[in-house]
């Protein structure tokens, strides 16, 4: 509860709230619903937390795309705490050595991770600490039929953190978005302030059928260049490292399935000792000097991508870093909620796989506080009188068609705008299921030819070793672009020649030609 000596604090933070008519409260579940178009959402007030998440996919069916609990009564029992769609708090993601310094003076907070036997309530504090802001109930401010504000009142000492700090955190939907602002104040101490929201996101509902993870999910973030360098136990060693093209940690070039390196050697122990997978923060490095419109369109820090559901979500935020975790300590032990999954595949647990989720949190560069040589204090610590923290984010959904596919390359342009086509051996093309009235037979994806890229070099023809054609929506048959010994003339009978006969026209030269494969691989297979 907010103390009541702090109304103008309240007064000055609440951001305005839709002016759509009040709902009466949570459901039995204790979840309070928010309906925007096309799409709504639950929270719950234990850690400010997303609980559910519902859109329509390709073919009009309602997923549920984040991971949480049936019953809002769940979250405070789980011994796991996987943090599922809370705001981690006062101090998002890790502190070395749960220690910092500010003004001066040394201060420690409750570590919570990685125990050792010199340390055995562990070596440095994640989220917070033990009892963080995702382990407590923050405040209902207000509730509308599209939007809700909580808040919450930590004060000085909690978990060692110094000064009394208010927070405000509003969720809002809206034509297919999801927005959320954060605002926290320090009242009477500087303290280090970093929040940020901990959502599991599967866009397929965990409901695919060939995969019961995210590796087929697409990822791109433009803008992530750069990477925090962490140690075995994810502390940052102060570095900041490139992330090559091509690299495991390359996302920024072009999108890639987050399963793309899953194999690569070079992928072990990049989210830790012995970890295969991504828990990993990238910097976002915008290409504008000075200040720019985070909520332009095209703007995105990330883009998530699934070729089962067709859901995407573009991330935006006026925030300059991007933790990516691929859910590499999921063992199935957390069940699906009612929601979700399959209802009829003994086959598969109804419960979240190792790679059954991603995490994308928007936050500032993690451990900040211990790097001063990143100059990040403006951004992470907060005394009486400053401004007060703040950060915003904007989830913008779409369905399907917005993935576009890359041009024709101009080599394989003809005036009909086809390529010519080679399969080798047989092939039988699927047939639609109830579900399906559009199987995009033959639609072509040229994934390394990128045009418009700076670093894409025309001369170059290693982008022609690969193609996909899609046989289905969700599985394609694999190419490469192969130049004919000669070129071919393609033409077509033209009658009213002289003398009354038919003529032949040559219509398009083709020089190249596209050889596929006649084994269809799935969409996404790891």
């Amino acid at each position: 509860m907010i103390p009541t000596l702090l109304p103008w604090v309240a007064a000055t933070l609440l951001p305005v709230v839709s002016s759509q008519p009040t709902t009466s409260g949570p459901d039995e579940d204790g979840k309070y619903w928010l309906y925007g178009e096309g799409i709504s959402a639950a929270f719950i007030p234990y850690g400010a937390s997303i609980s559910n998440l519902v859109i329509k996919d390709q073919y009009g069916i309602q997923r549920d795309i984040v991971g949480g609990y049936d019953n809002a009564s769940y979250y405070s029992v789980d011994p796991v705490h996987p943090h599922f769609g809370s705001v981690p708090g006062r101090y998002a993601n890790r502190i070395k050595n749960s220690t910092f310094e500010v003004d001066g003076v040394t201060y420690h907070v409750l570590p919570n991770e990685n125990p050792t036997a010199e340390a055995p309530d562990g070596a440095d504090t994640l989220h917070g600490g033990p009892d963080g802001w995702d382990w407590r109930n923050f405040t209902v401010e207000s509730y509308s039929s599209n939007s809700i504000t909580f808040s919450l009142f930590d004060p000085d000492g909690k978990e060692g953190f110094p000064g009394d700090v208010v927070s405000y955190i509003t969720y809002t939907l809206g034509n297919m978005t999801w927005d959320f602002k954060m605002v926290a104040v320090s009242l009477t101490k500087a303290t280090p302030i970093m929040l940020s929201s901990h959502t599991y996101w599967n866009l397929d509902g965990f409901a695919n059928n060939e995969t019961g993870t995210v590796l087929n999910h697409s990822f791109y973030s433009p803008y992530s260049g750069q990477r925090v360098a962490t140690d075995s136990i994810l502390i940052p060693t102060g570095e900041i490292a490139a992330n090559q093209p091509g690299s495991v940690n390359d996302f920024w070039s072009a999108p890639k399935q987050i399963g793309a390196n899953i194999s690569s050697p070079d992928l072990l122990n990049n989210c830790g000792y012995n970890c295969t997978g991504y828990d990993t923060c990238y910097l976002i490095n915008r290409a504008q000097t000075g200040p720019y419109d985070w909520r332009a369109d095209g703007g995105f820090v990330a883009r998530l991508q699934s070729p089962w559901s067709g859901i995407q979500v573009d991330v935006y935020t006026d925030q300059d870093a991007f933790q990516l975790y691929s859910c590499n300590s999921m063992n199935g032990s957390m069940p699906l909620k009612t929601t979700q999954g399959l209802t009829d595949d003994p086959d598969r647990p109804r419960t979240i796989p190792q790679h059954g989720c991603v995490v994308m949190e928007v936050e500032d560069w993690i451990d900040g506080i211990n790097q001063p040589e990143w100059q990040r204090g403006k951004k992470q610590v907060y005394g009486p009188g400053d401004d007060p923290y703040v950060l915003q984010a904007s989830y913008r959904f779409s369905i399907n068609g917005t993935v576009t596919p890359l041009p024709l390359p101009q080599l394989l342009q003809t005036p009909s705008g086809l390529a010519l086509l080679e399969l080798q051996g047989t092939f039988n093309t699927p047939v639609p299921d109830g579900s399906d009235d559009t199987v995009p037979i033959g639609r072509l994806d040229f994934p390394d030819y990128k045009p418009d890229s700076i670093t894409f070099d025309p001369s170059s023809t290693a982008w022609m070793k690969r193609v996909y054609m899609y046989v289905g929506q969700h599985q394609r048959l694999t190419g490469e672009v192969k130049k004919l010994p000669k070129a071919l003339g393609v033409v077509r009978r033209r009658k009213g020649g002289e003398m009354g006969t038919d003529e032949l026209e040559i219509v398009e030269i083709v020089k190249h030609k596209i050889v596929f494969s006649s084994r269809p691989e799935p969409v996404g297979s790891a």
